[in-house]
């Protein structure tokens, strides 16, 4: 790619446009909600795990009431690998099959499952190439052009 690398948006829109035309927002530009994370309900004990790792991870406030039905199917998907798991583990990996022992068909299911559940933590912010896309806007007292037009610190999700 020829000439320099483009600057972020946030640099872009706090150092404006020379040419006083509009700045294009991006589509992956989201800032968060000021709605509280609600809990899912019907959690069993391993759906109680998941929750608890998905609301330690989020102290900074980037999920909000929108994210609601992602945390809900990121539970639920975390306790059926986790009860597959154990599972696995009572019956072993192989089964008596026709020509001898064969895989266990949970264990493809309990595979493609984890890896559903690396995309929702991928998402969600909870591994850490997930948070290297979540910049969180400490709060200072000075004022800067940033800031006024951006809303104050909140909490920003590059996708």
């Amino acid at each position: 790619m020829a000439g320099p690398p483009p600057k972020p948006f946030e640099i872009r829109l706090a150092e404006g446009n020379r040419s006083k035309g509009k700045i294009p927002v991006p589509e992956n530009f989201v800032v968060a909600s000021e709605k509280p994370l609600v809990k899912p309900r019907n959690l069993d004990e391993f759906g109680e795990i998941a929750w608890e790792s998905v609301r330690a991870g989020n102290k900074c406030g980037i999920m909000g009431a929108e994210s609601f039905a992602t945390v809900g199917r990121y539970c639920r998907a975390y306790s059926r690998w986790c009860r597959m798991e154990s599972r696995l583990d009572e019956e072993g990996f192989t089964v008596p099959g026709r020509s001898g022992q064969s895989k266990h068909p949970l264990l493809c299911e309990a595979n493609t499952l984890l890896n559903i559940l690396l995309r929702y933590e991928d998402s969600l912010g909870l591994t850490p190439s997930g948070r290297t896309r979540v910049r969180v806007d400490k709060p200072d007292k000075k004022a800067t052009p940033g800031k006024s037009i951006l809303g104050g610190p909140k909490a920003v999700i590059n996708a």
